[in-house]
């Protein structure tokens, strides 16, 4: 948590850039397509608002796509290629919401959406804790 950046916002935009649980946000400079899920846990350890910068895309819900089934297809090692093949920019790659917007999305059905983000959320959780323990 400490390495999460602070800024002064003012509170009449907080909400336009105001981050809630199931959010996703994608890197749209540098680190083409490194993509962030905005967990319950995560919010209610920090004790300010969490807002996304510029130099990210907030990814919206779309209708029946869970966005933690959609985190882990954007991070299948296949999305990251595609991702970076369609990064734009000669020293630092770059994308837009435009192109984030057409990205491809093979969506199967919202009961499989959940059971994949469920199995794939206990990997991750056991790859934490035995980092933790290392």
């Amino acid at each position: 948590m400490e390495n999460i950046p602070y800024a002064d916002i003012e509170n009449e935009q907080i909400e336009k850039f105001l981050l809630q649980p199931d959010d996703l946000v994608i890197s749209r400079i540098a680190n083409v397509g490194t993509v962030g899920y905005i967990d319950y846990k995560t919010l209610q350890l920090l004790d300010k608002p969490l807002v996304f910068g510029s130099y990210l895309l907030k990814f919206e819900k779309v209708n029946n796509i869970q966005n933690k089934w959609t985190f882990y297809f954007l991070s299948s090692h296949q999305m990251q290629e595609y991702i970076n093949s369609i990064g734009e920019g000669s020293t630092r790659k770059n994308t837009n919401a435009k192109v984030v917007s057409n990205f491809p999305l093979v969506v199967p059905l919202p009961s499989e959406q959940s059971r994949i983000a469920t199995v794939l959320s206990w990997f991750d959780e056991l790859i934490e804790n035995k980092k933790k323990t290392e």
